[in-house]
C-alpha cells in the first residue's frame, strides 16, 4: 500500500467535469467571490512506490476505478479577491471488489479500499491567464481484505487491515481562459513531496 515511505514518483492525471455553483458579490477587485463546485473525476494513476524497502508498481486506470467504485464524494471551494484565491478540495472514494477462488470456489475474498485526498492552497494571479500555486495535500489510504470459506462445514475467516496517511507540500501553475459566456477552460499542474513525506509527486488536471 502506498505510504509515507514512498521513494519514487507517482503521476496522477485527472479530467474534471465541474458544474459550478457561485455565490458572489458584484464584480470588484475588493469583493470576495466564492465558488462551490461538486465535480466528476475521471482519473488514472501510474508509477512506482517503495514501502519499507519493498518496491511495487501502481497502475490504476479510470475503468478500474469505475468498475469498483462504491461511494464517491468530490467537491471544490474557492474564495477569490483581486489577484489572490484560496482553494480547498476534497476527494473521497470507497472501492470494493468481491470474488470466489480456489477449488470449487471454496474461498471468498472481499477487498475494500478507501481513498481520501484533501488539499488547501493559495493562488496568486501574475498575468491575465496564469496563477502560481502553493499548498499542501493530505492523502489517506485504508485497506481491508477479508478471506472466508463459506462453503466448508466449519467456515473460517481471516481479516487483514491496513492504514497509512501522509501530507506533502506542492507548488504549481494554473491556467484559465474564458471561452465565452457559458464555457471556460482551466488547467493545472503541480509538483510536490520534496522529501517531506513523498520524494516526488506529480499532478495534472483539466
Amino acid at each position: 500500500m502506498c505510504c509515507r515511505y514512498m521513494k519514487r514518483g507517482i503521476l496522477i492525471l485527472a479530467l474534471m467535469v465541474t458544474p459550478y455553483v457561485q455565490a458572489k458579490s458584484p464584480q470588484s477587485d475588493n469583493s470576495w467571490n466564492v465558488t462551490v463546485a461538486p465535480y466528476l473525476w475521471m482519473s488514472g494513476m501510474k508509477g512506482k512506490t517503495t514501502t519499507r524497502g519493498i518496491d511495487s508498481d501502481v497502475d490504476v486506470s479510470f475503468s478500474d476505478v469505475l468498475d469498483t467504485l462504491d461511494v464517491g464524494v468530490l467537491g471544490h471551494i474557492e474564495a477569490k479577491k483581486g489577484n489572490w484565491a484560496f482553494d480547498g478540495d476534497l476527494i473521497y472514494m470507497k472501492l470494493g471488489e468481491e470474488t470466489d477462488f480456489g477449488p470449487f470456489n471454496l474461498f471468498n475474498i472481499d477487498v475494500e479500499l478507501e481513498i481520501t485526498i484533501a488539499e488547501l492552497f493559495a493562488a496568486y494571479r501574475f498575468s491575465p491567464s496564469w496563477e502560481a500555486l502553493l499548498g499542501a495535500r493530505y492523502t489517506k489510504l485504508e485497506g481491508e481484505i477479508d478471506i472466508s470459506t463459506p462453503g466448508l462445514m466449519l467456515p473460517a475467516n481471516l481479516e487483514f487491515v491496513g492504514e497509512q496517511d501522509w501530507t506533502d507540500p506542492f507548488v504549481g501553475l494554473r491556467y484559465s481562459n474564458q471561452i465565452n459566456n457559458d464555457w471556460s477552460f482551466r488547467g493545472r499542474a503541480d509538483v510536490g513531496g520534496f522529501g517531506v513525506n513523498s520524494d516526488l509527486v506529480w499532478s495534472a488536471s483539466t
